[in-house]
Order: structure tokens, then C-alpha cells, then sequence
């Protein structure tokens, strides 16, 4: 009877601690998946940082020869 008892609390107990472990795993694939979004944003706004400078960069240039094309001009 005694064994009995013991055995299902063990039972309960091993069952209580699978359910903990799959909440863990899934916790922990919930926090990859985050991370991958936010490495994918990192990612996009490295690269729109990088096109808003070249473009930024070609409008100066811009700008610059039409400087000296009004200069030229006077």
C-alpha cells in the first residue's frame, strides 16, 4: 500500500516535471523565433539606413553639379 503510494507520487511528480520541461521548450522556441524577428528588423534597417545614405549621398552629388552648372552659367 505504502509502495503503491509512493510509486504514484512519483508517477505525479515525473508528470509534473515533463509538463515544466515541454513549458521550457516552448518558451524557449518562443524566444528564438523573437529573436530571428528582431534580427530580421535589425537586418532591414541596417540595409534602409544604407540606401537613405547612398541616396542621400547621390543627392549632394546632385546638388553639387548643379552648384557649378549655375555657376558656369552666371
Amino acid at each position: 500500500m505504502i509502495a503503491e503510494q509512493e510509486a504514484r507520487l512519483l508517477q505525479q511528480k515525473a508528470t509534473e516535471a515533463d509538463n515544466e520541461l515541454q513549458r521550457i521548450k516552448l518558451s524557449v522556441i518562443k524566444s528564438e523565433k523573437e529573436k530571428l524577428v528582431i534580427e530580421n528588423k535589425a537586418r532591414e534597417a541596417e540595409h534602409m539606413v544604407s540606401r537613405l545614405f547612398e541616396e542621400s549621398e547621390q543627392r549632394r552629388r546632385e546638388a553639387d553639379e548643379l552648384k557649378h552648372e549655375v555657376e558656369k552659367a552666371r
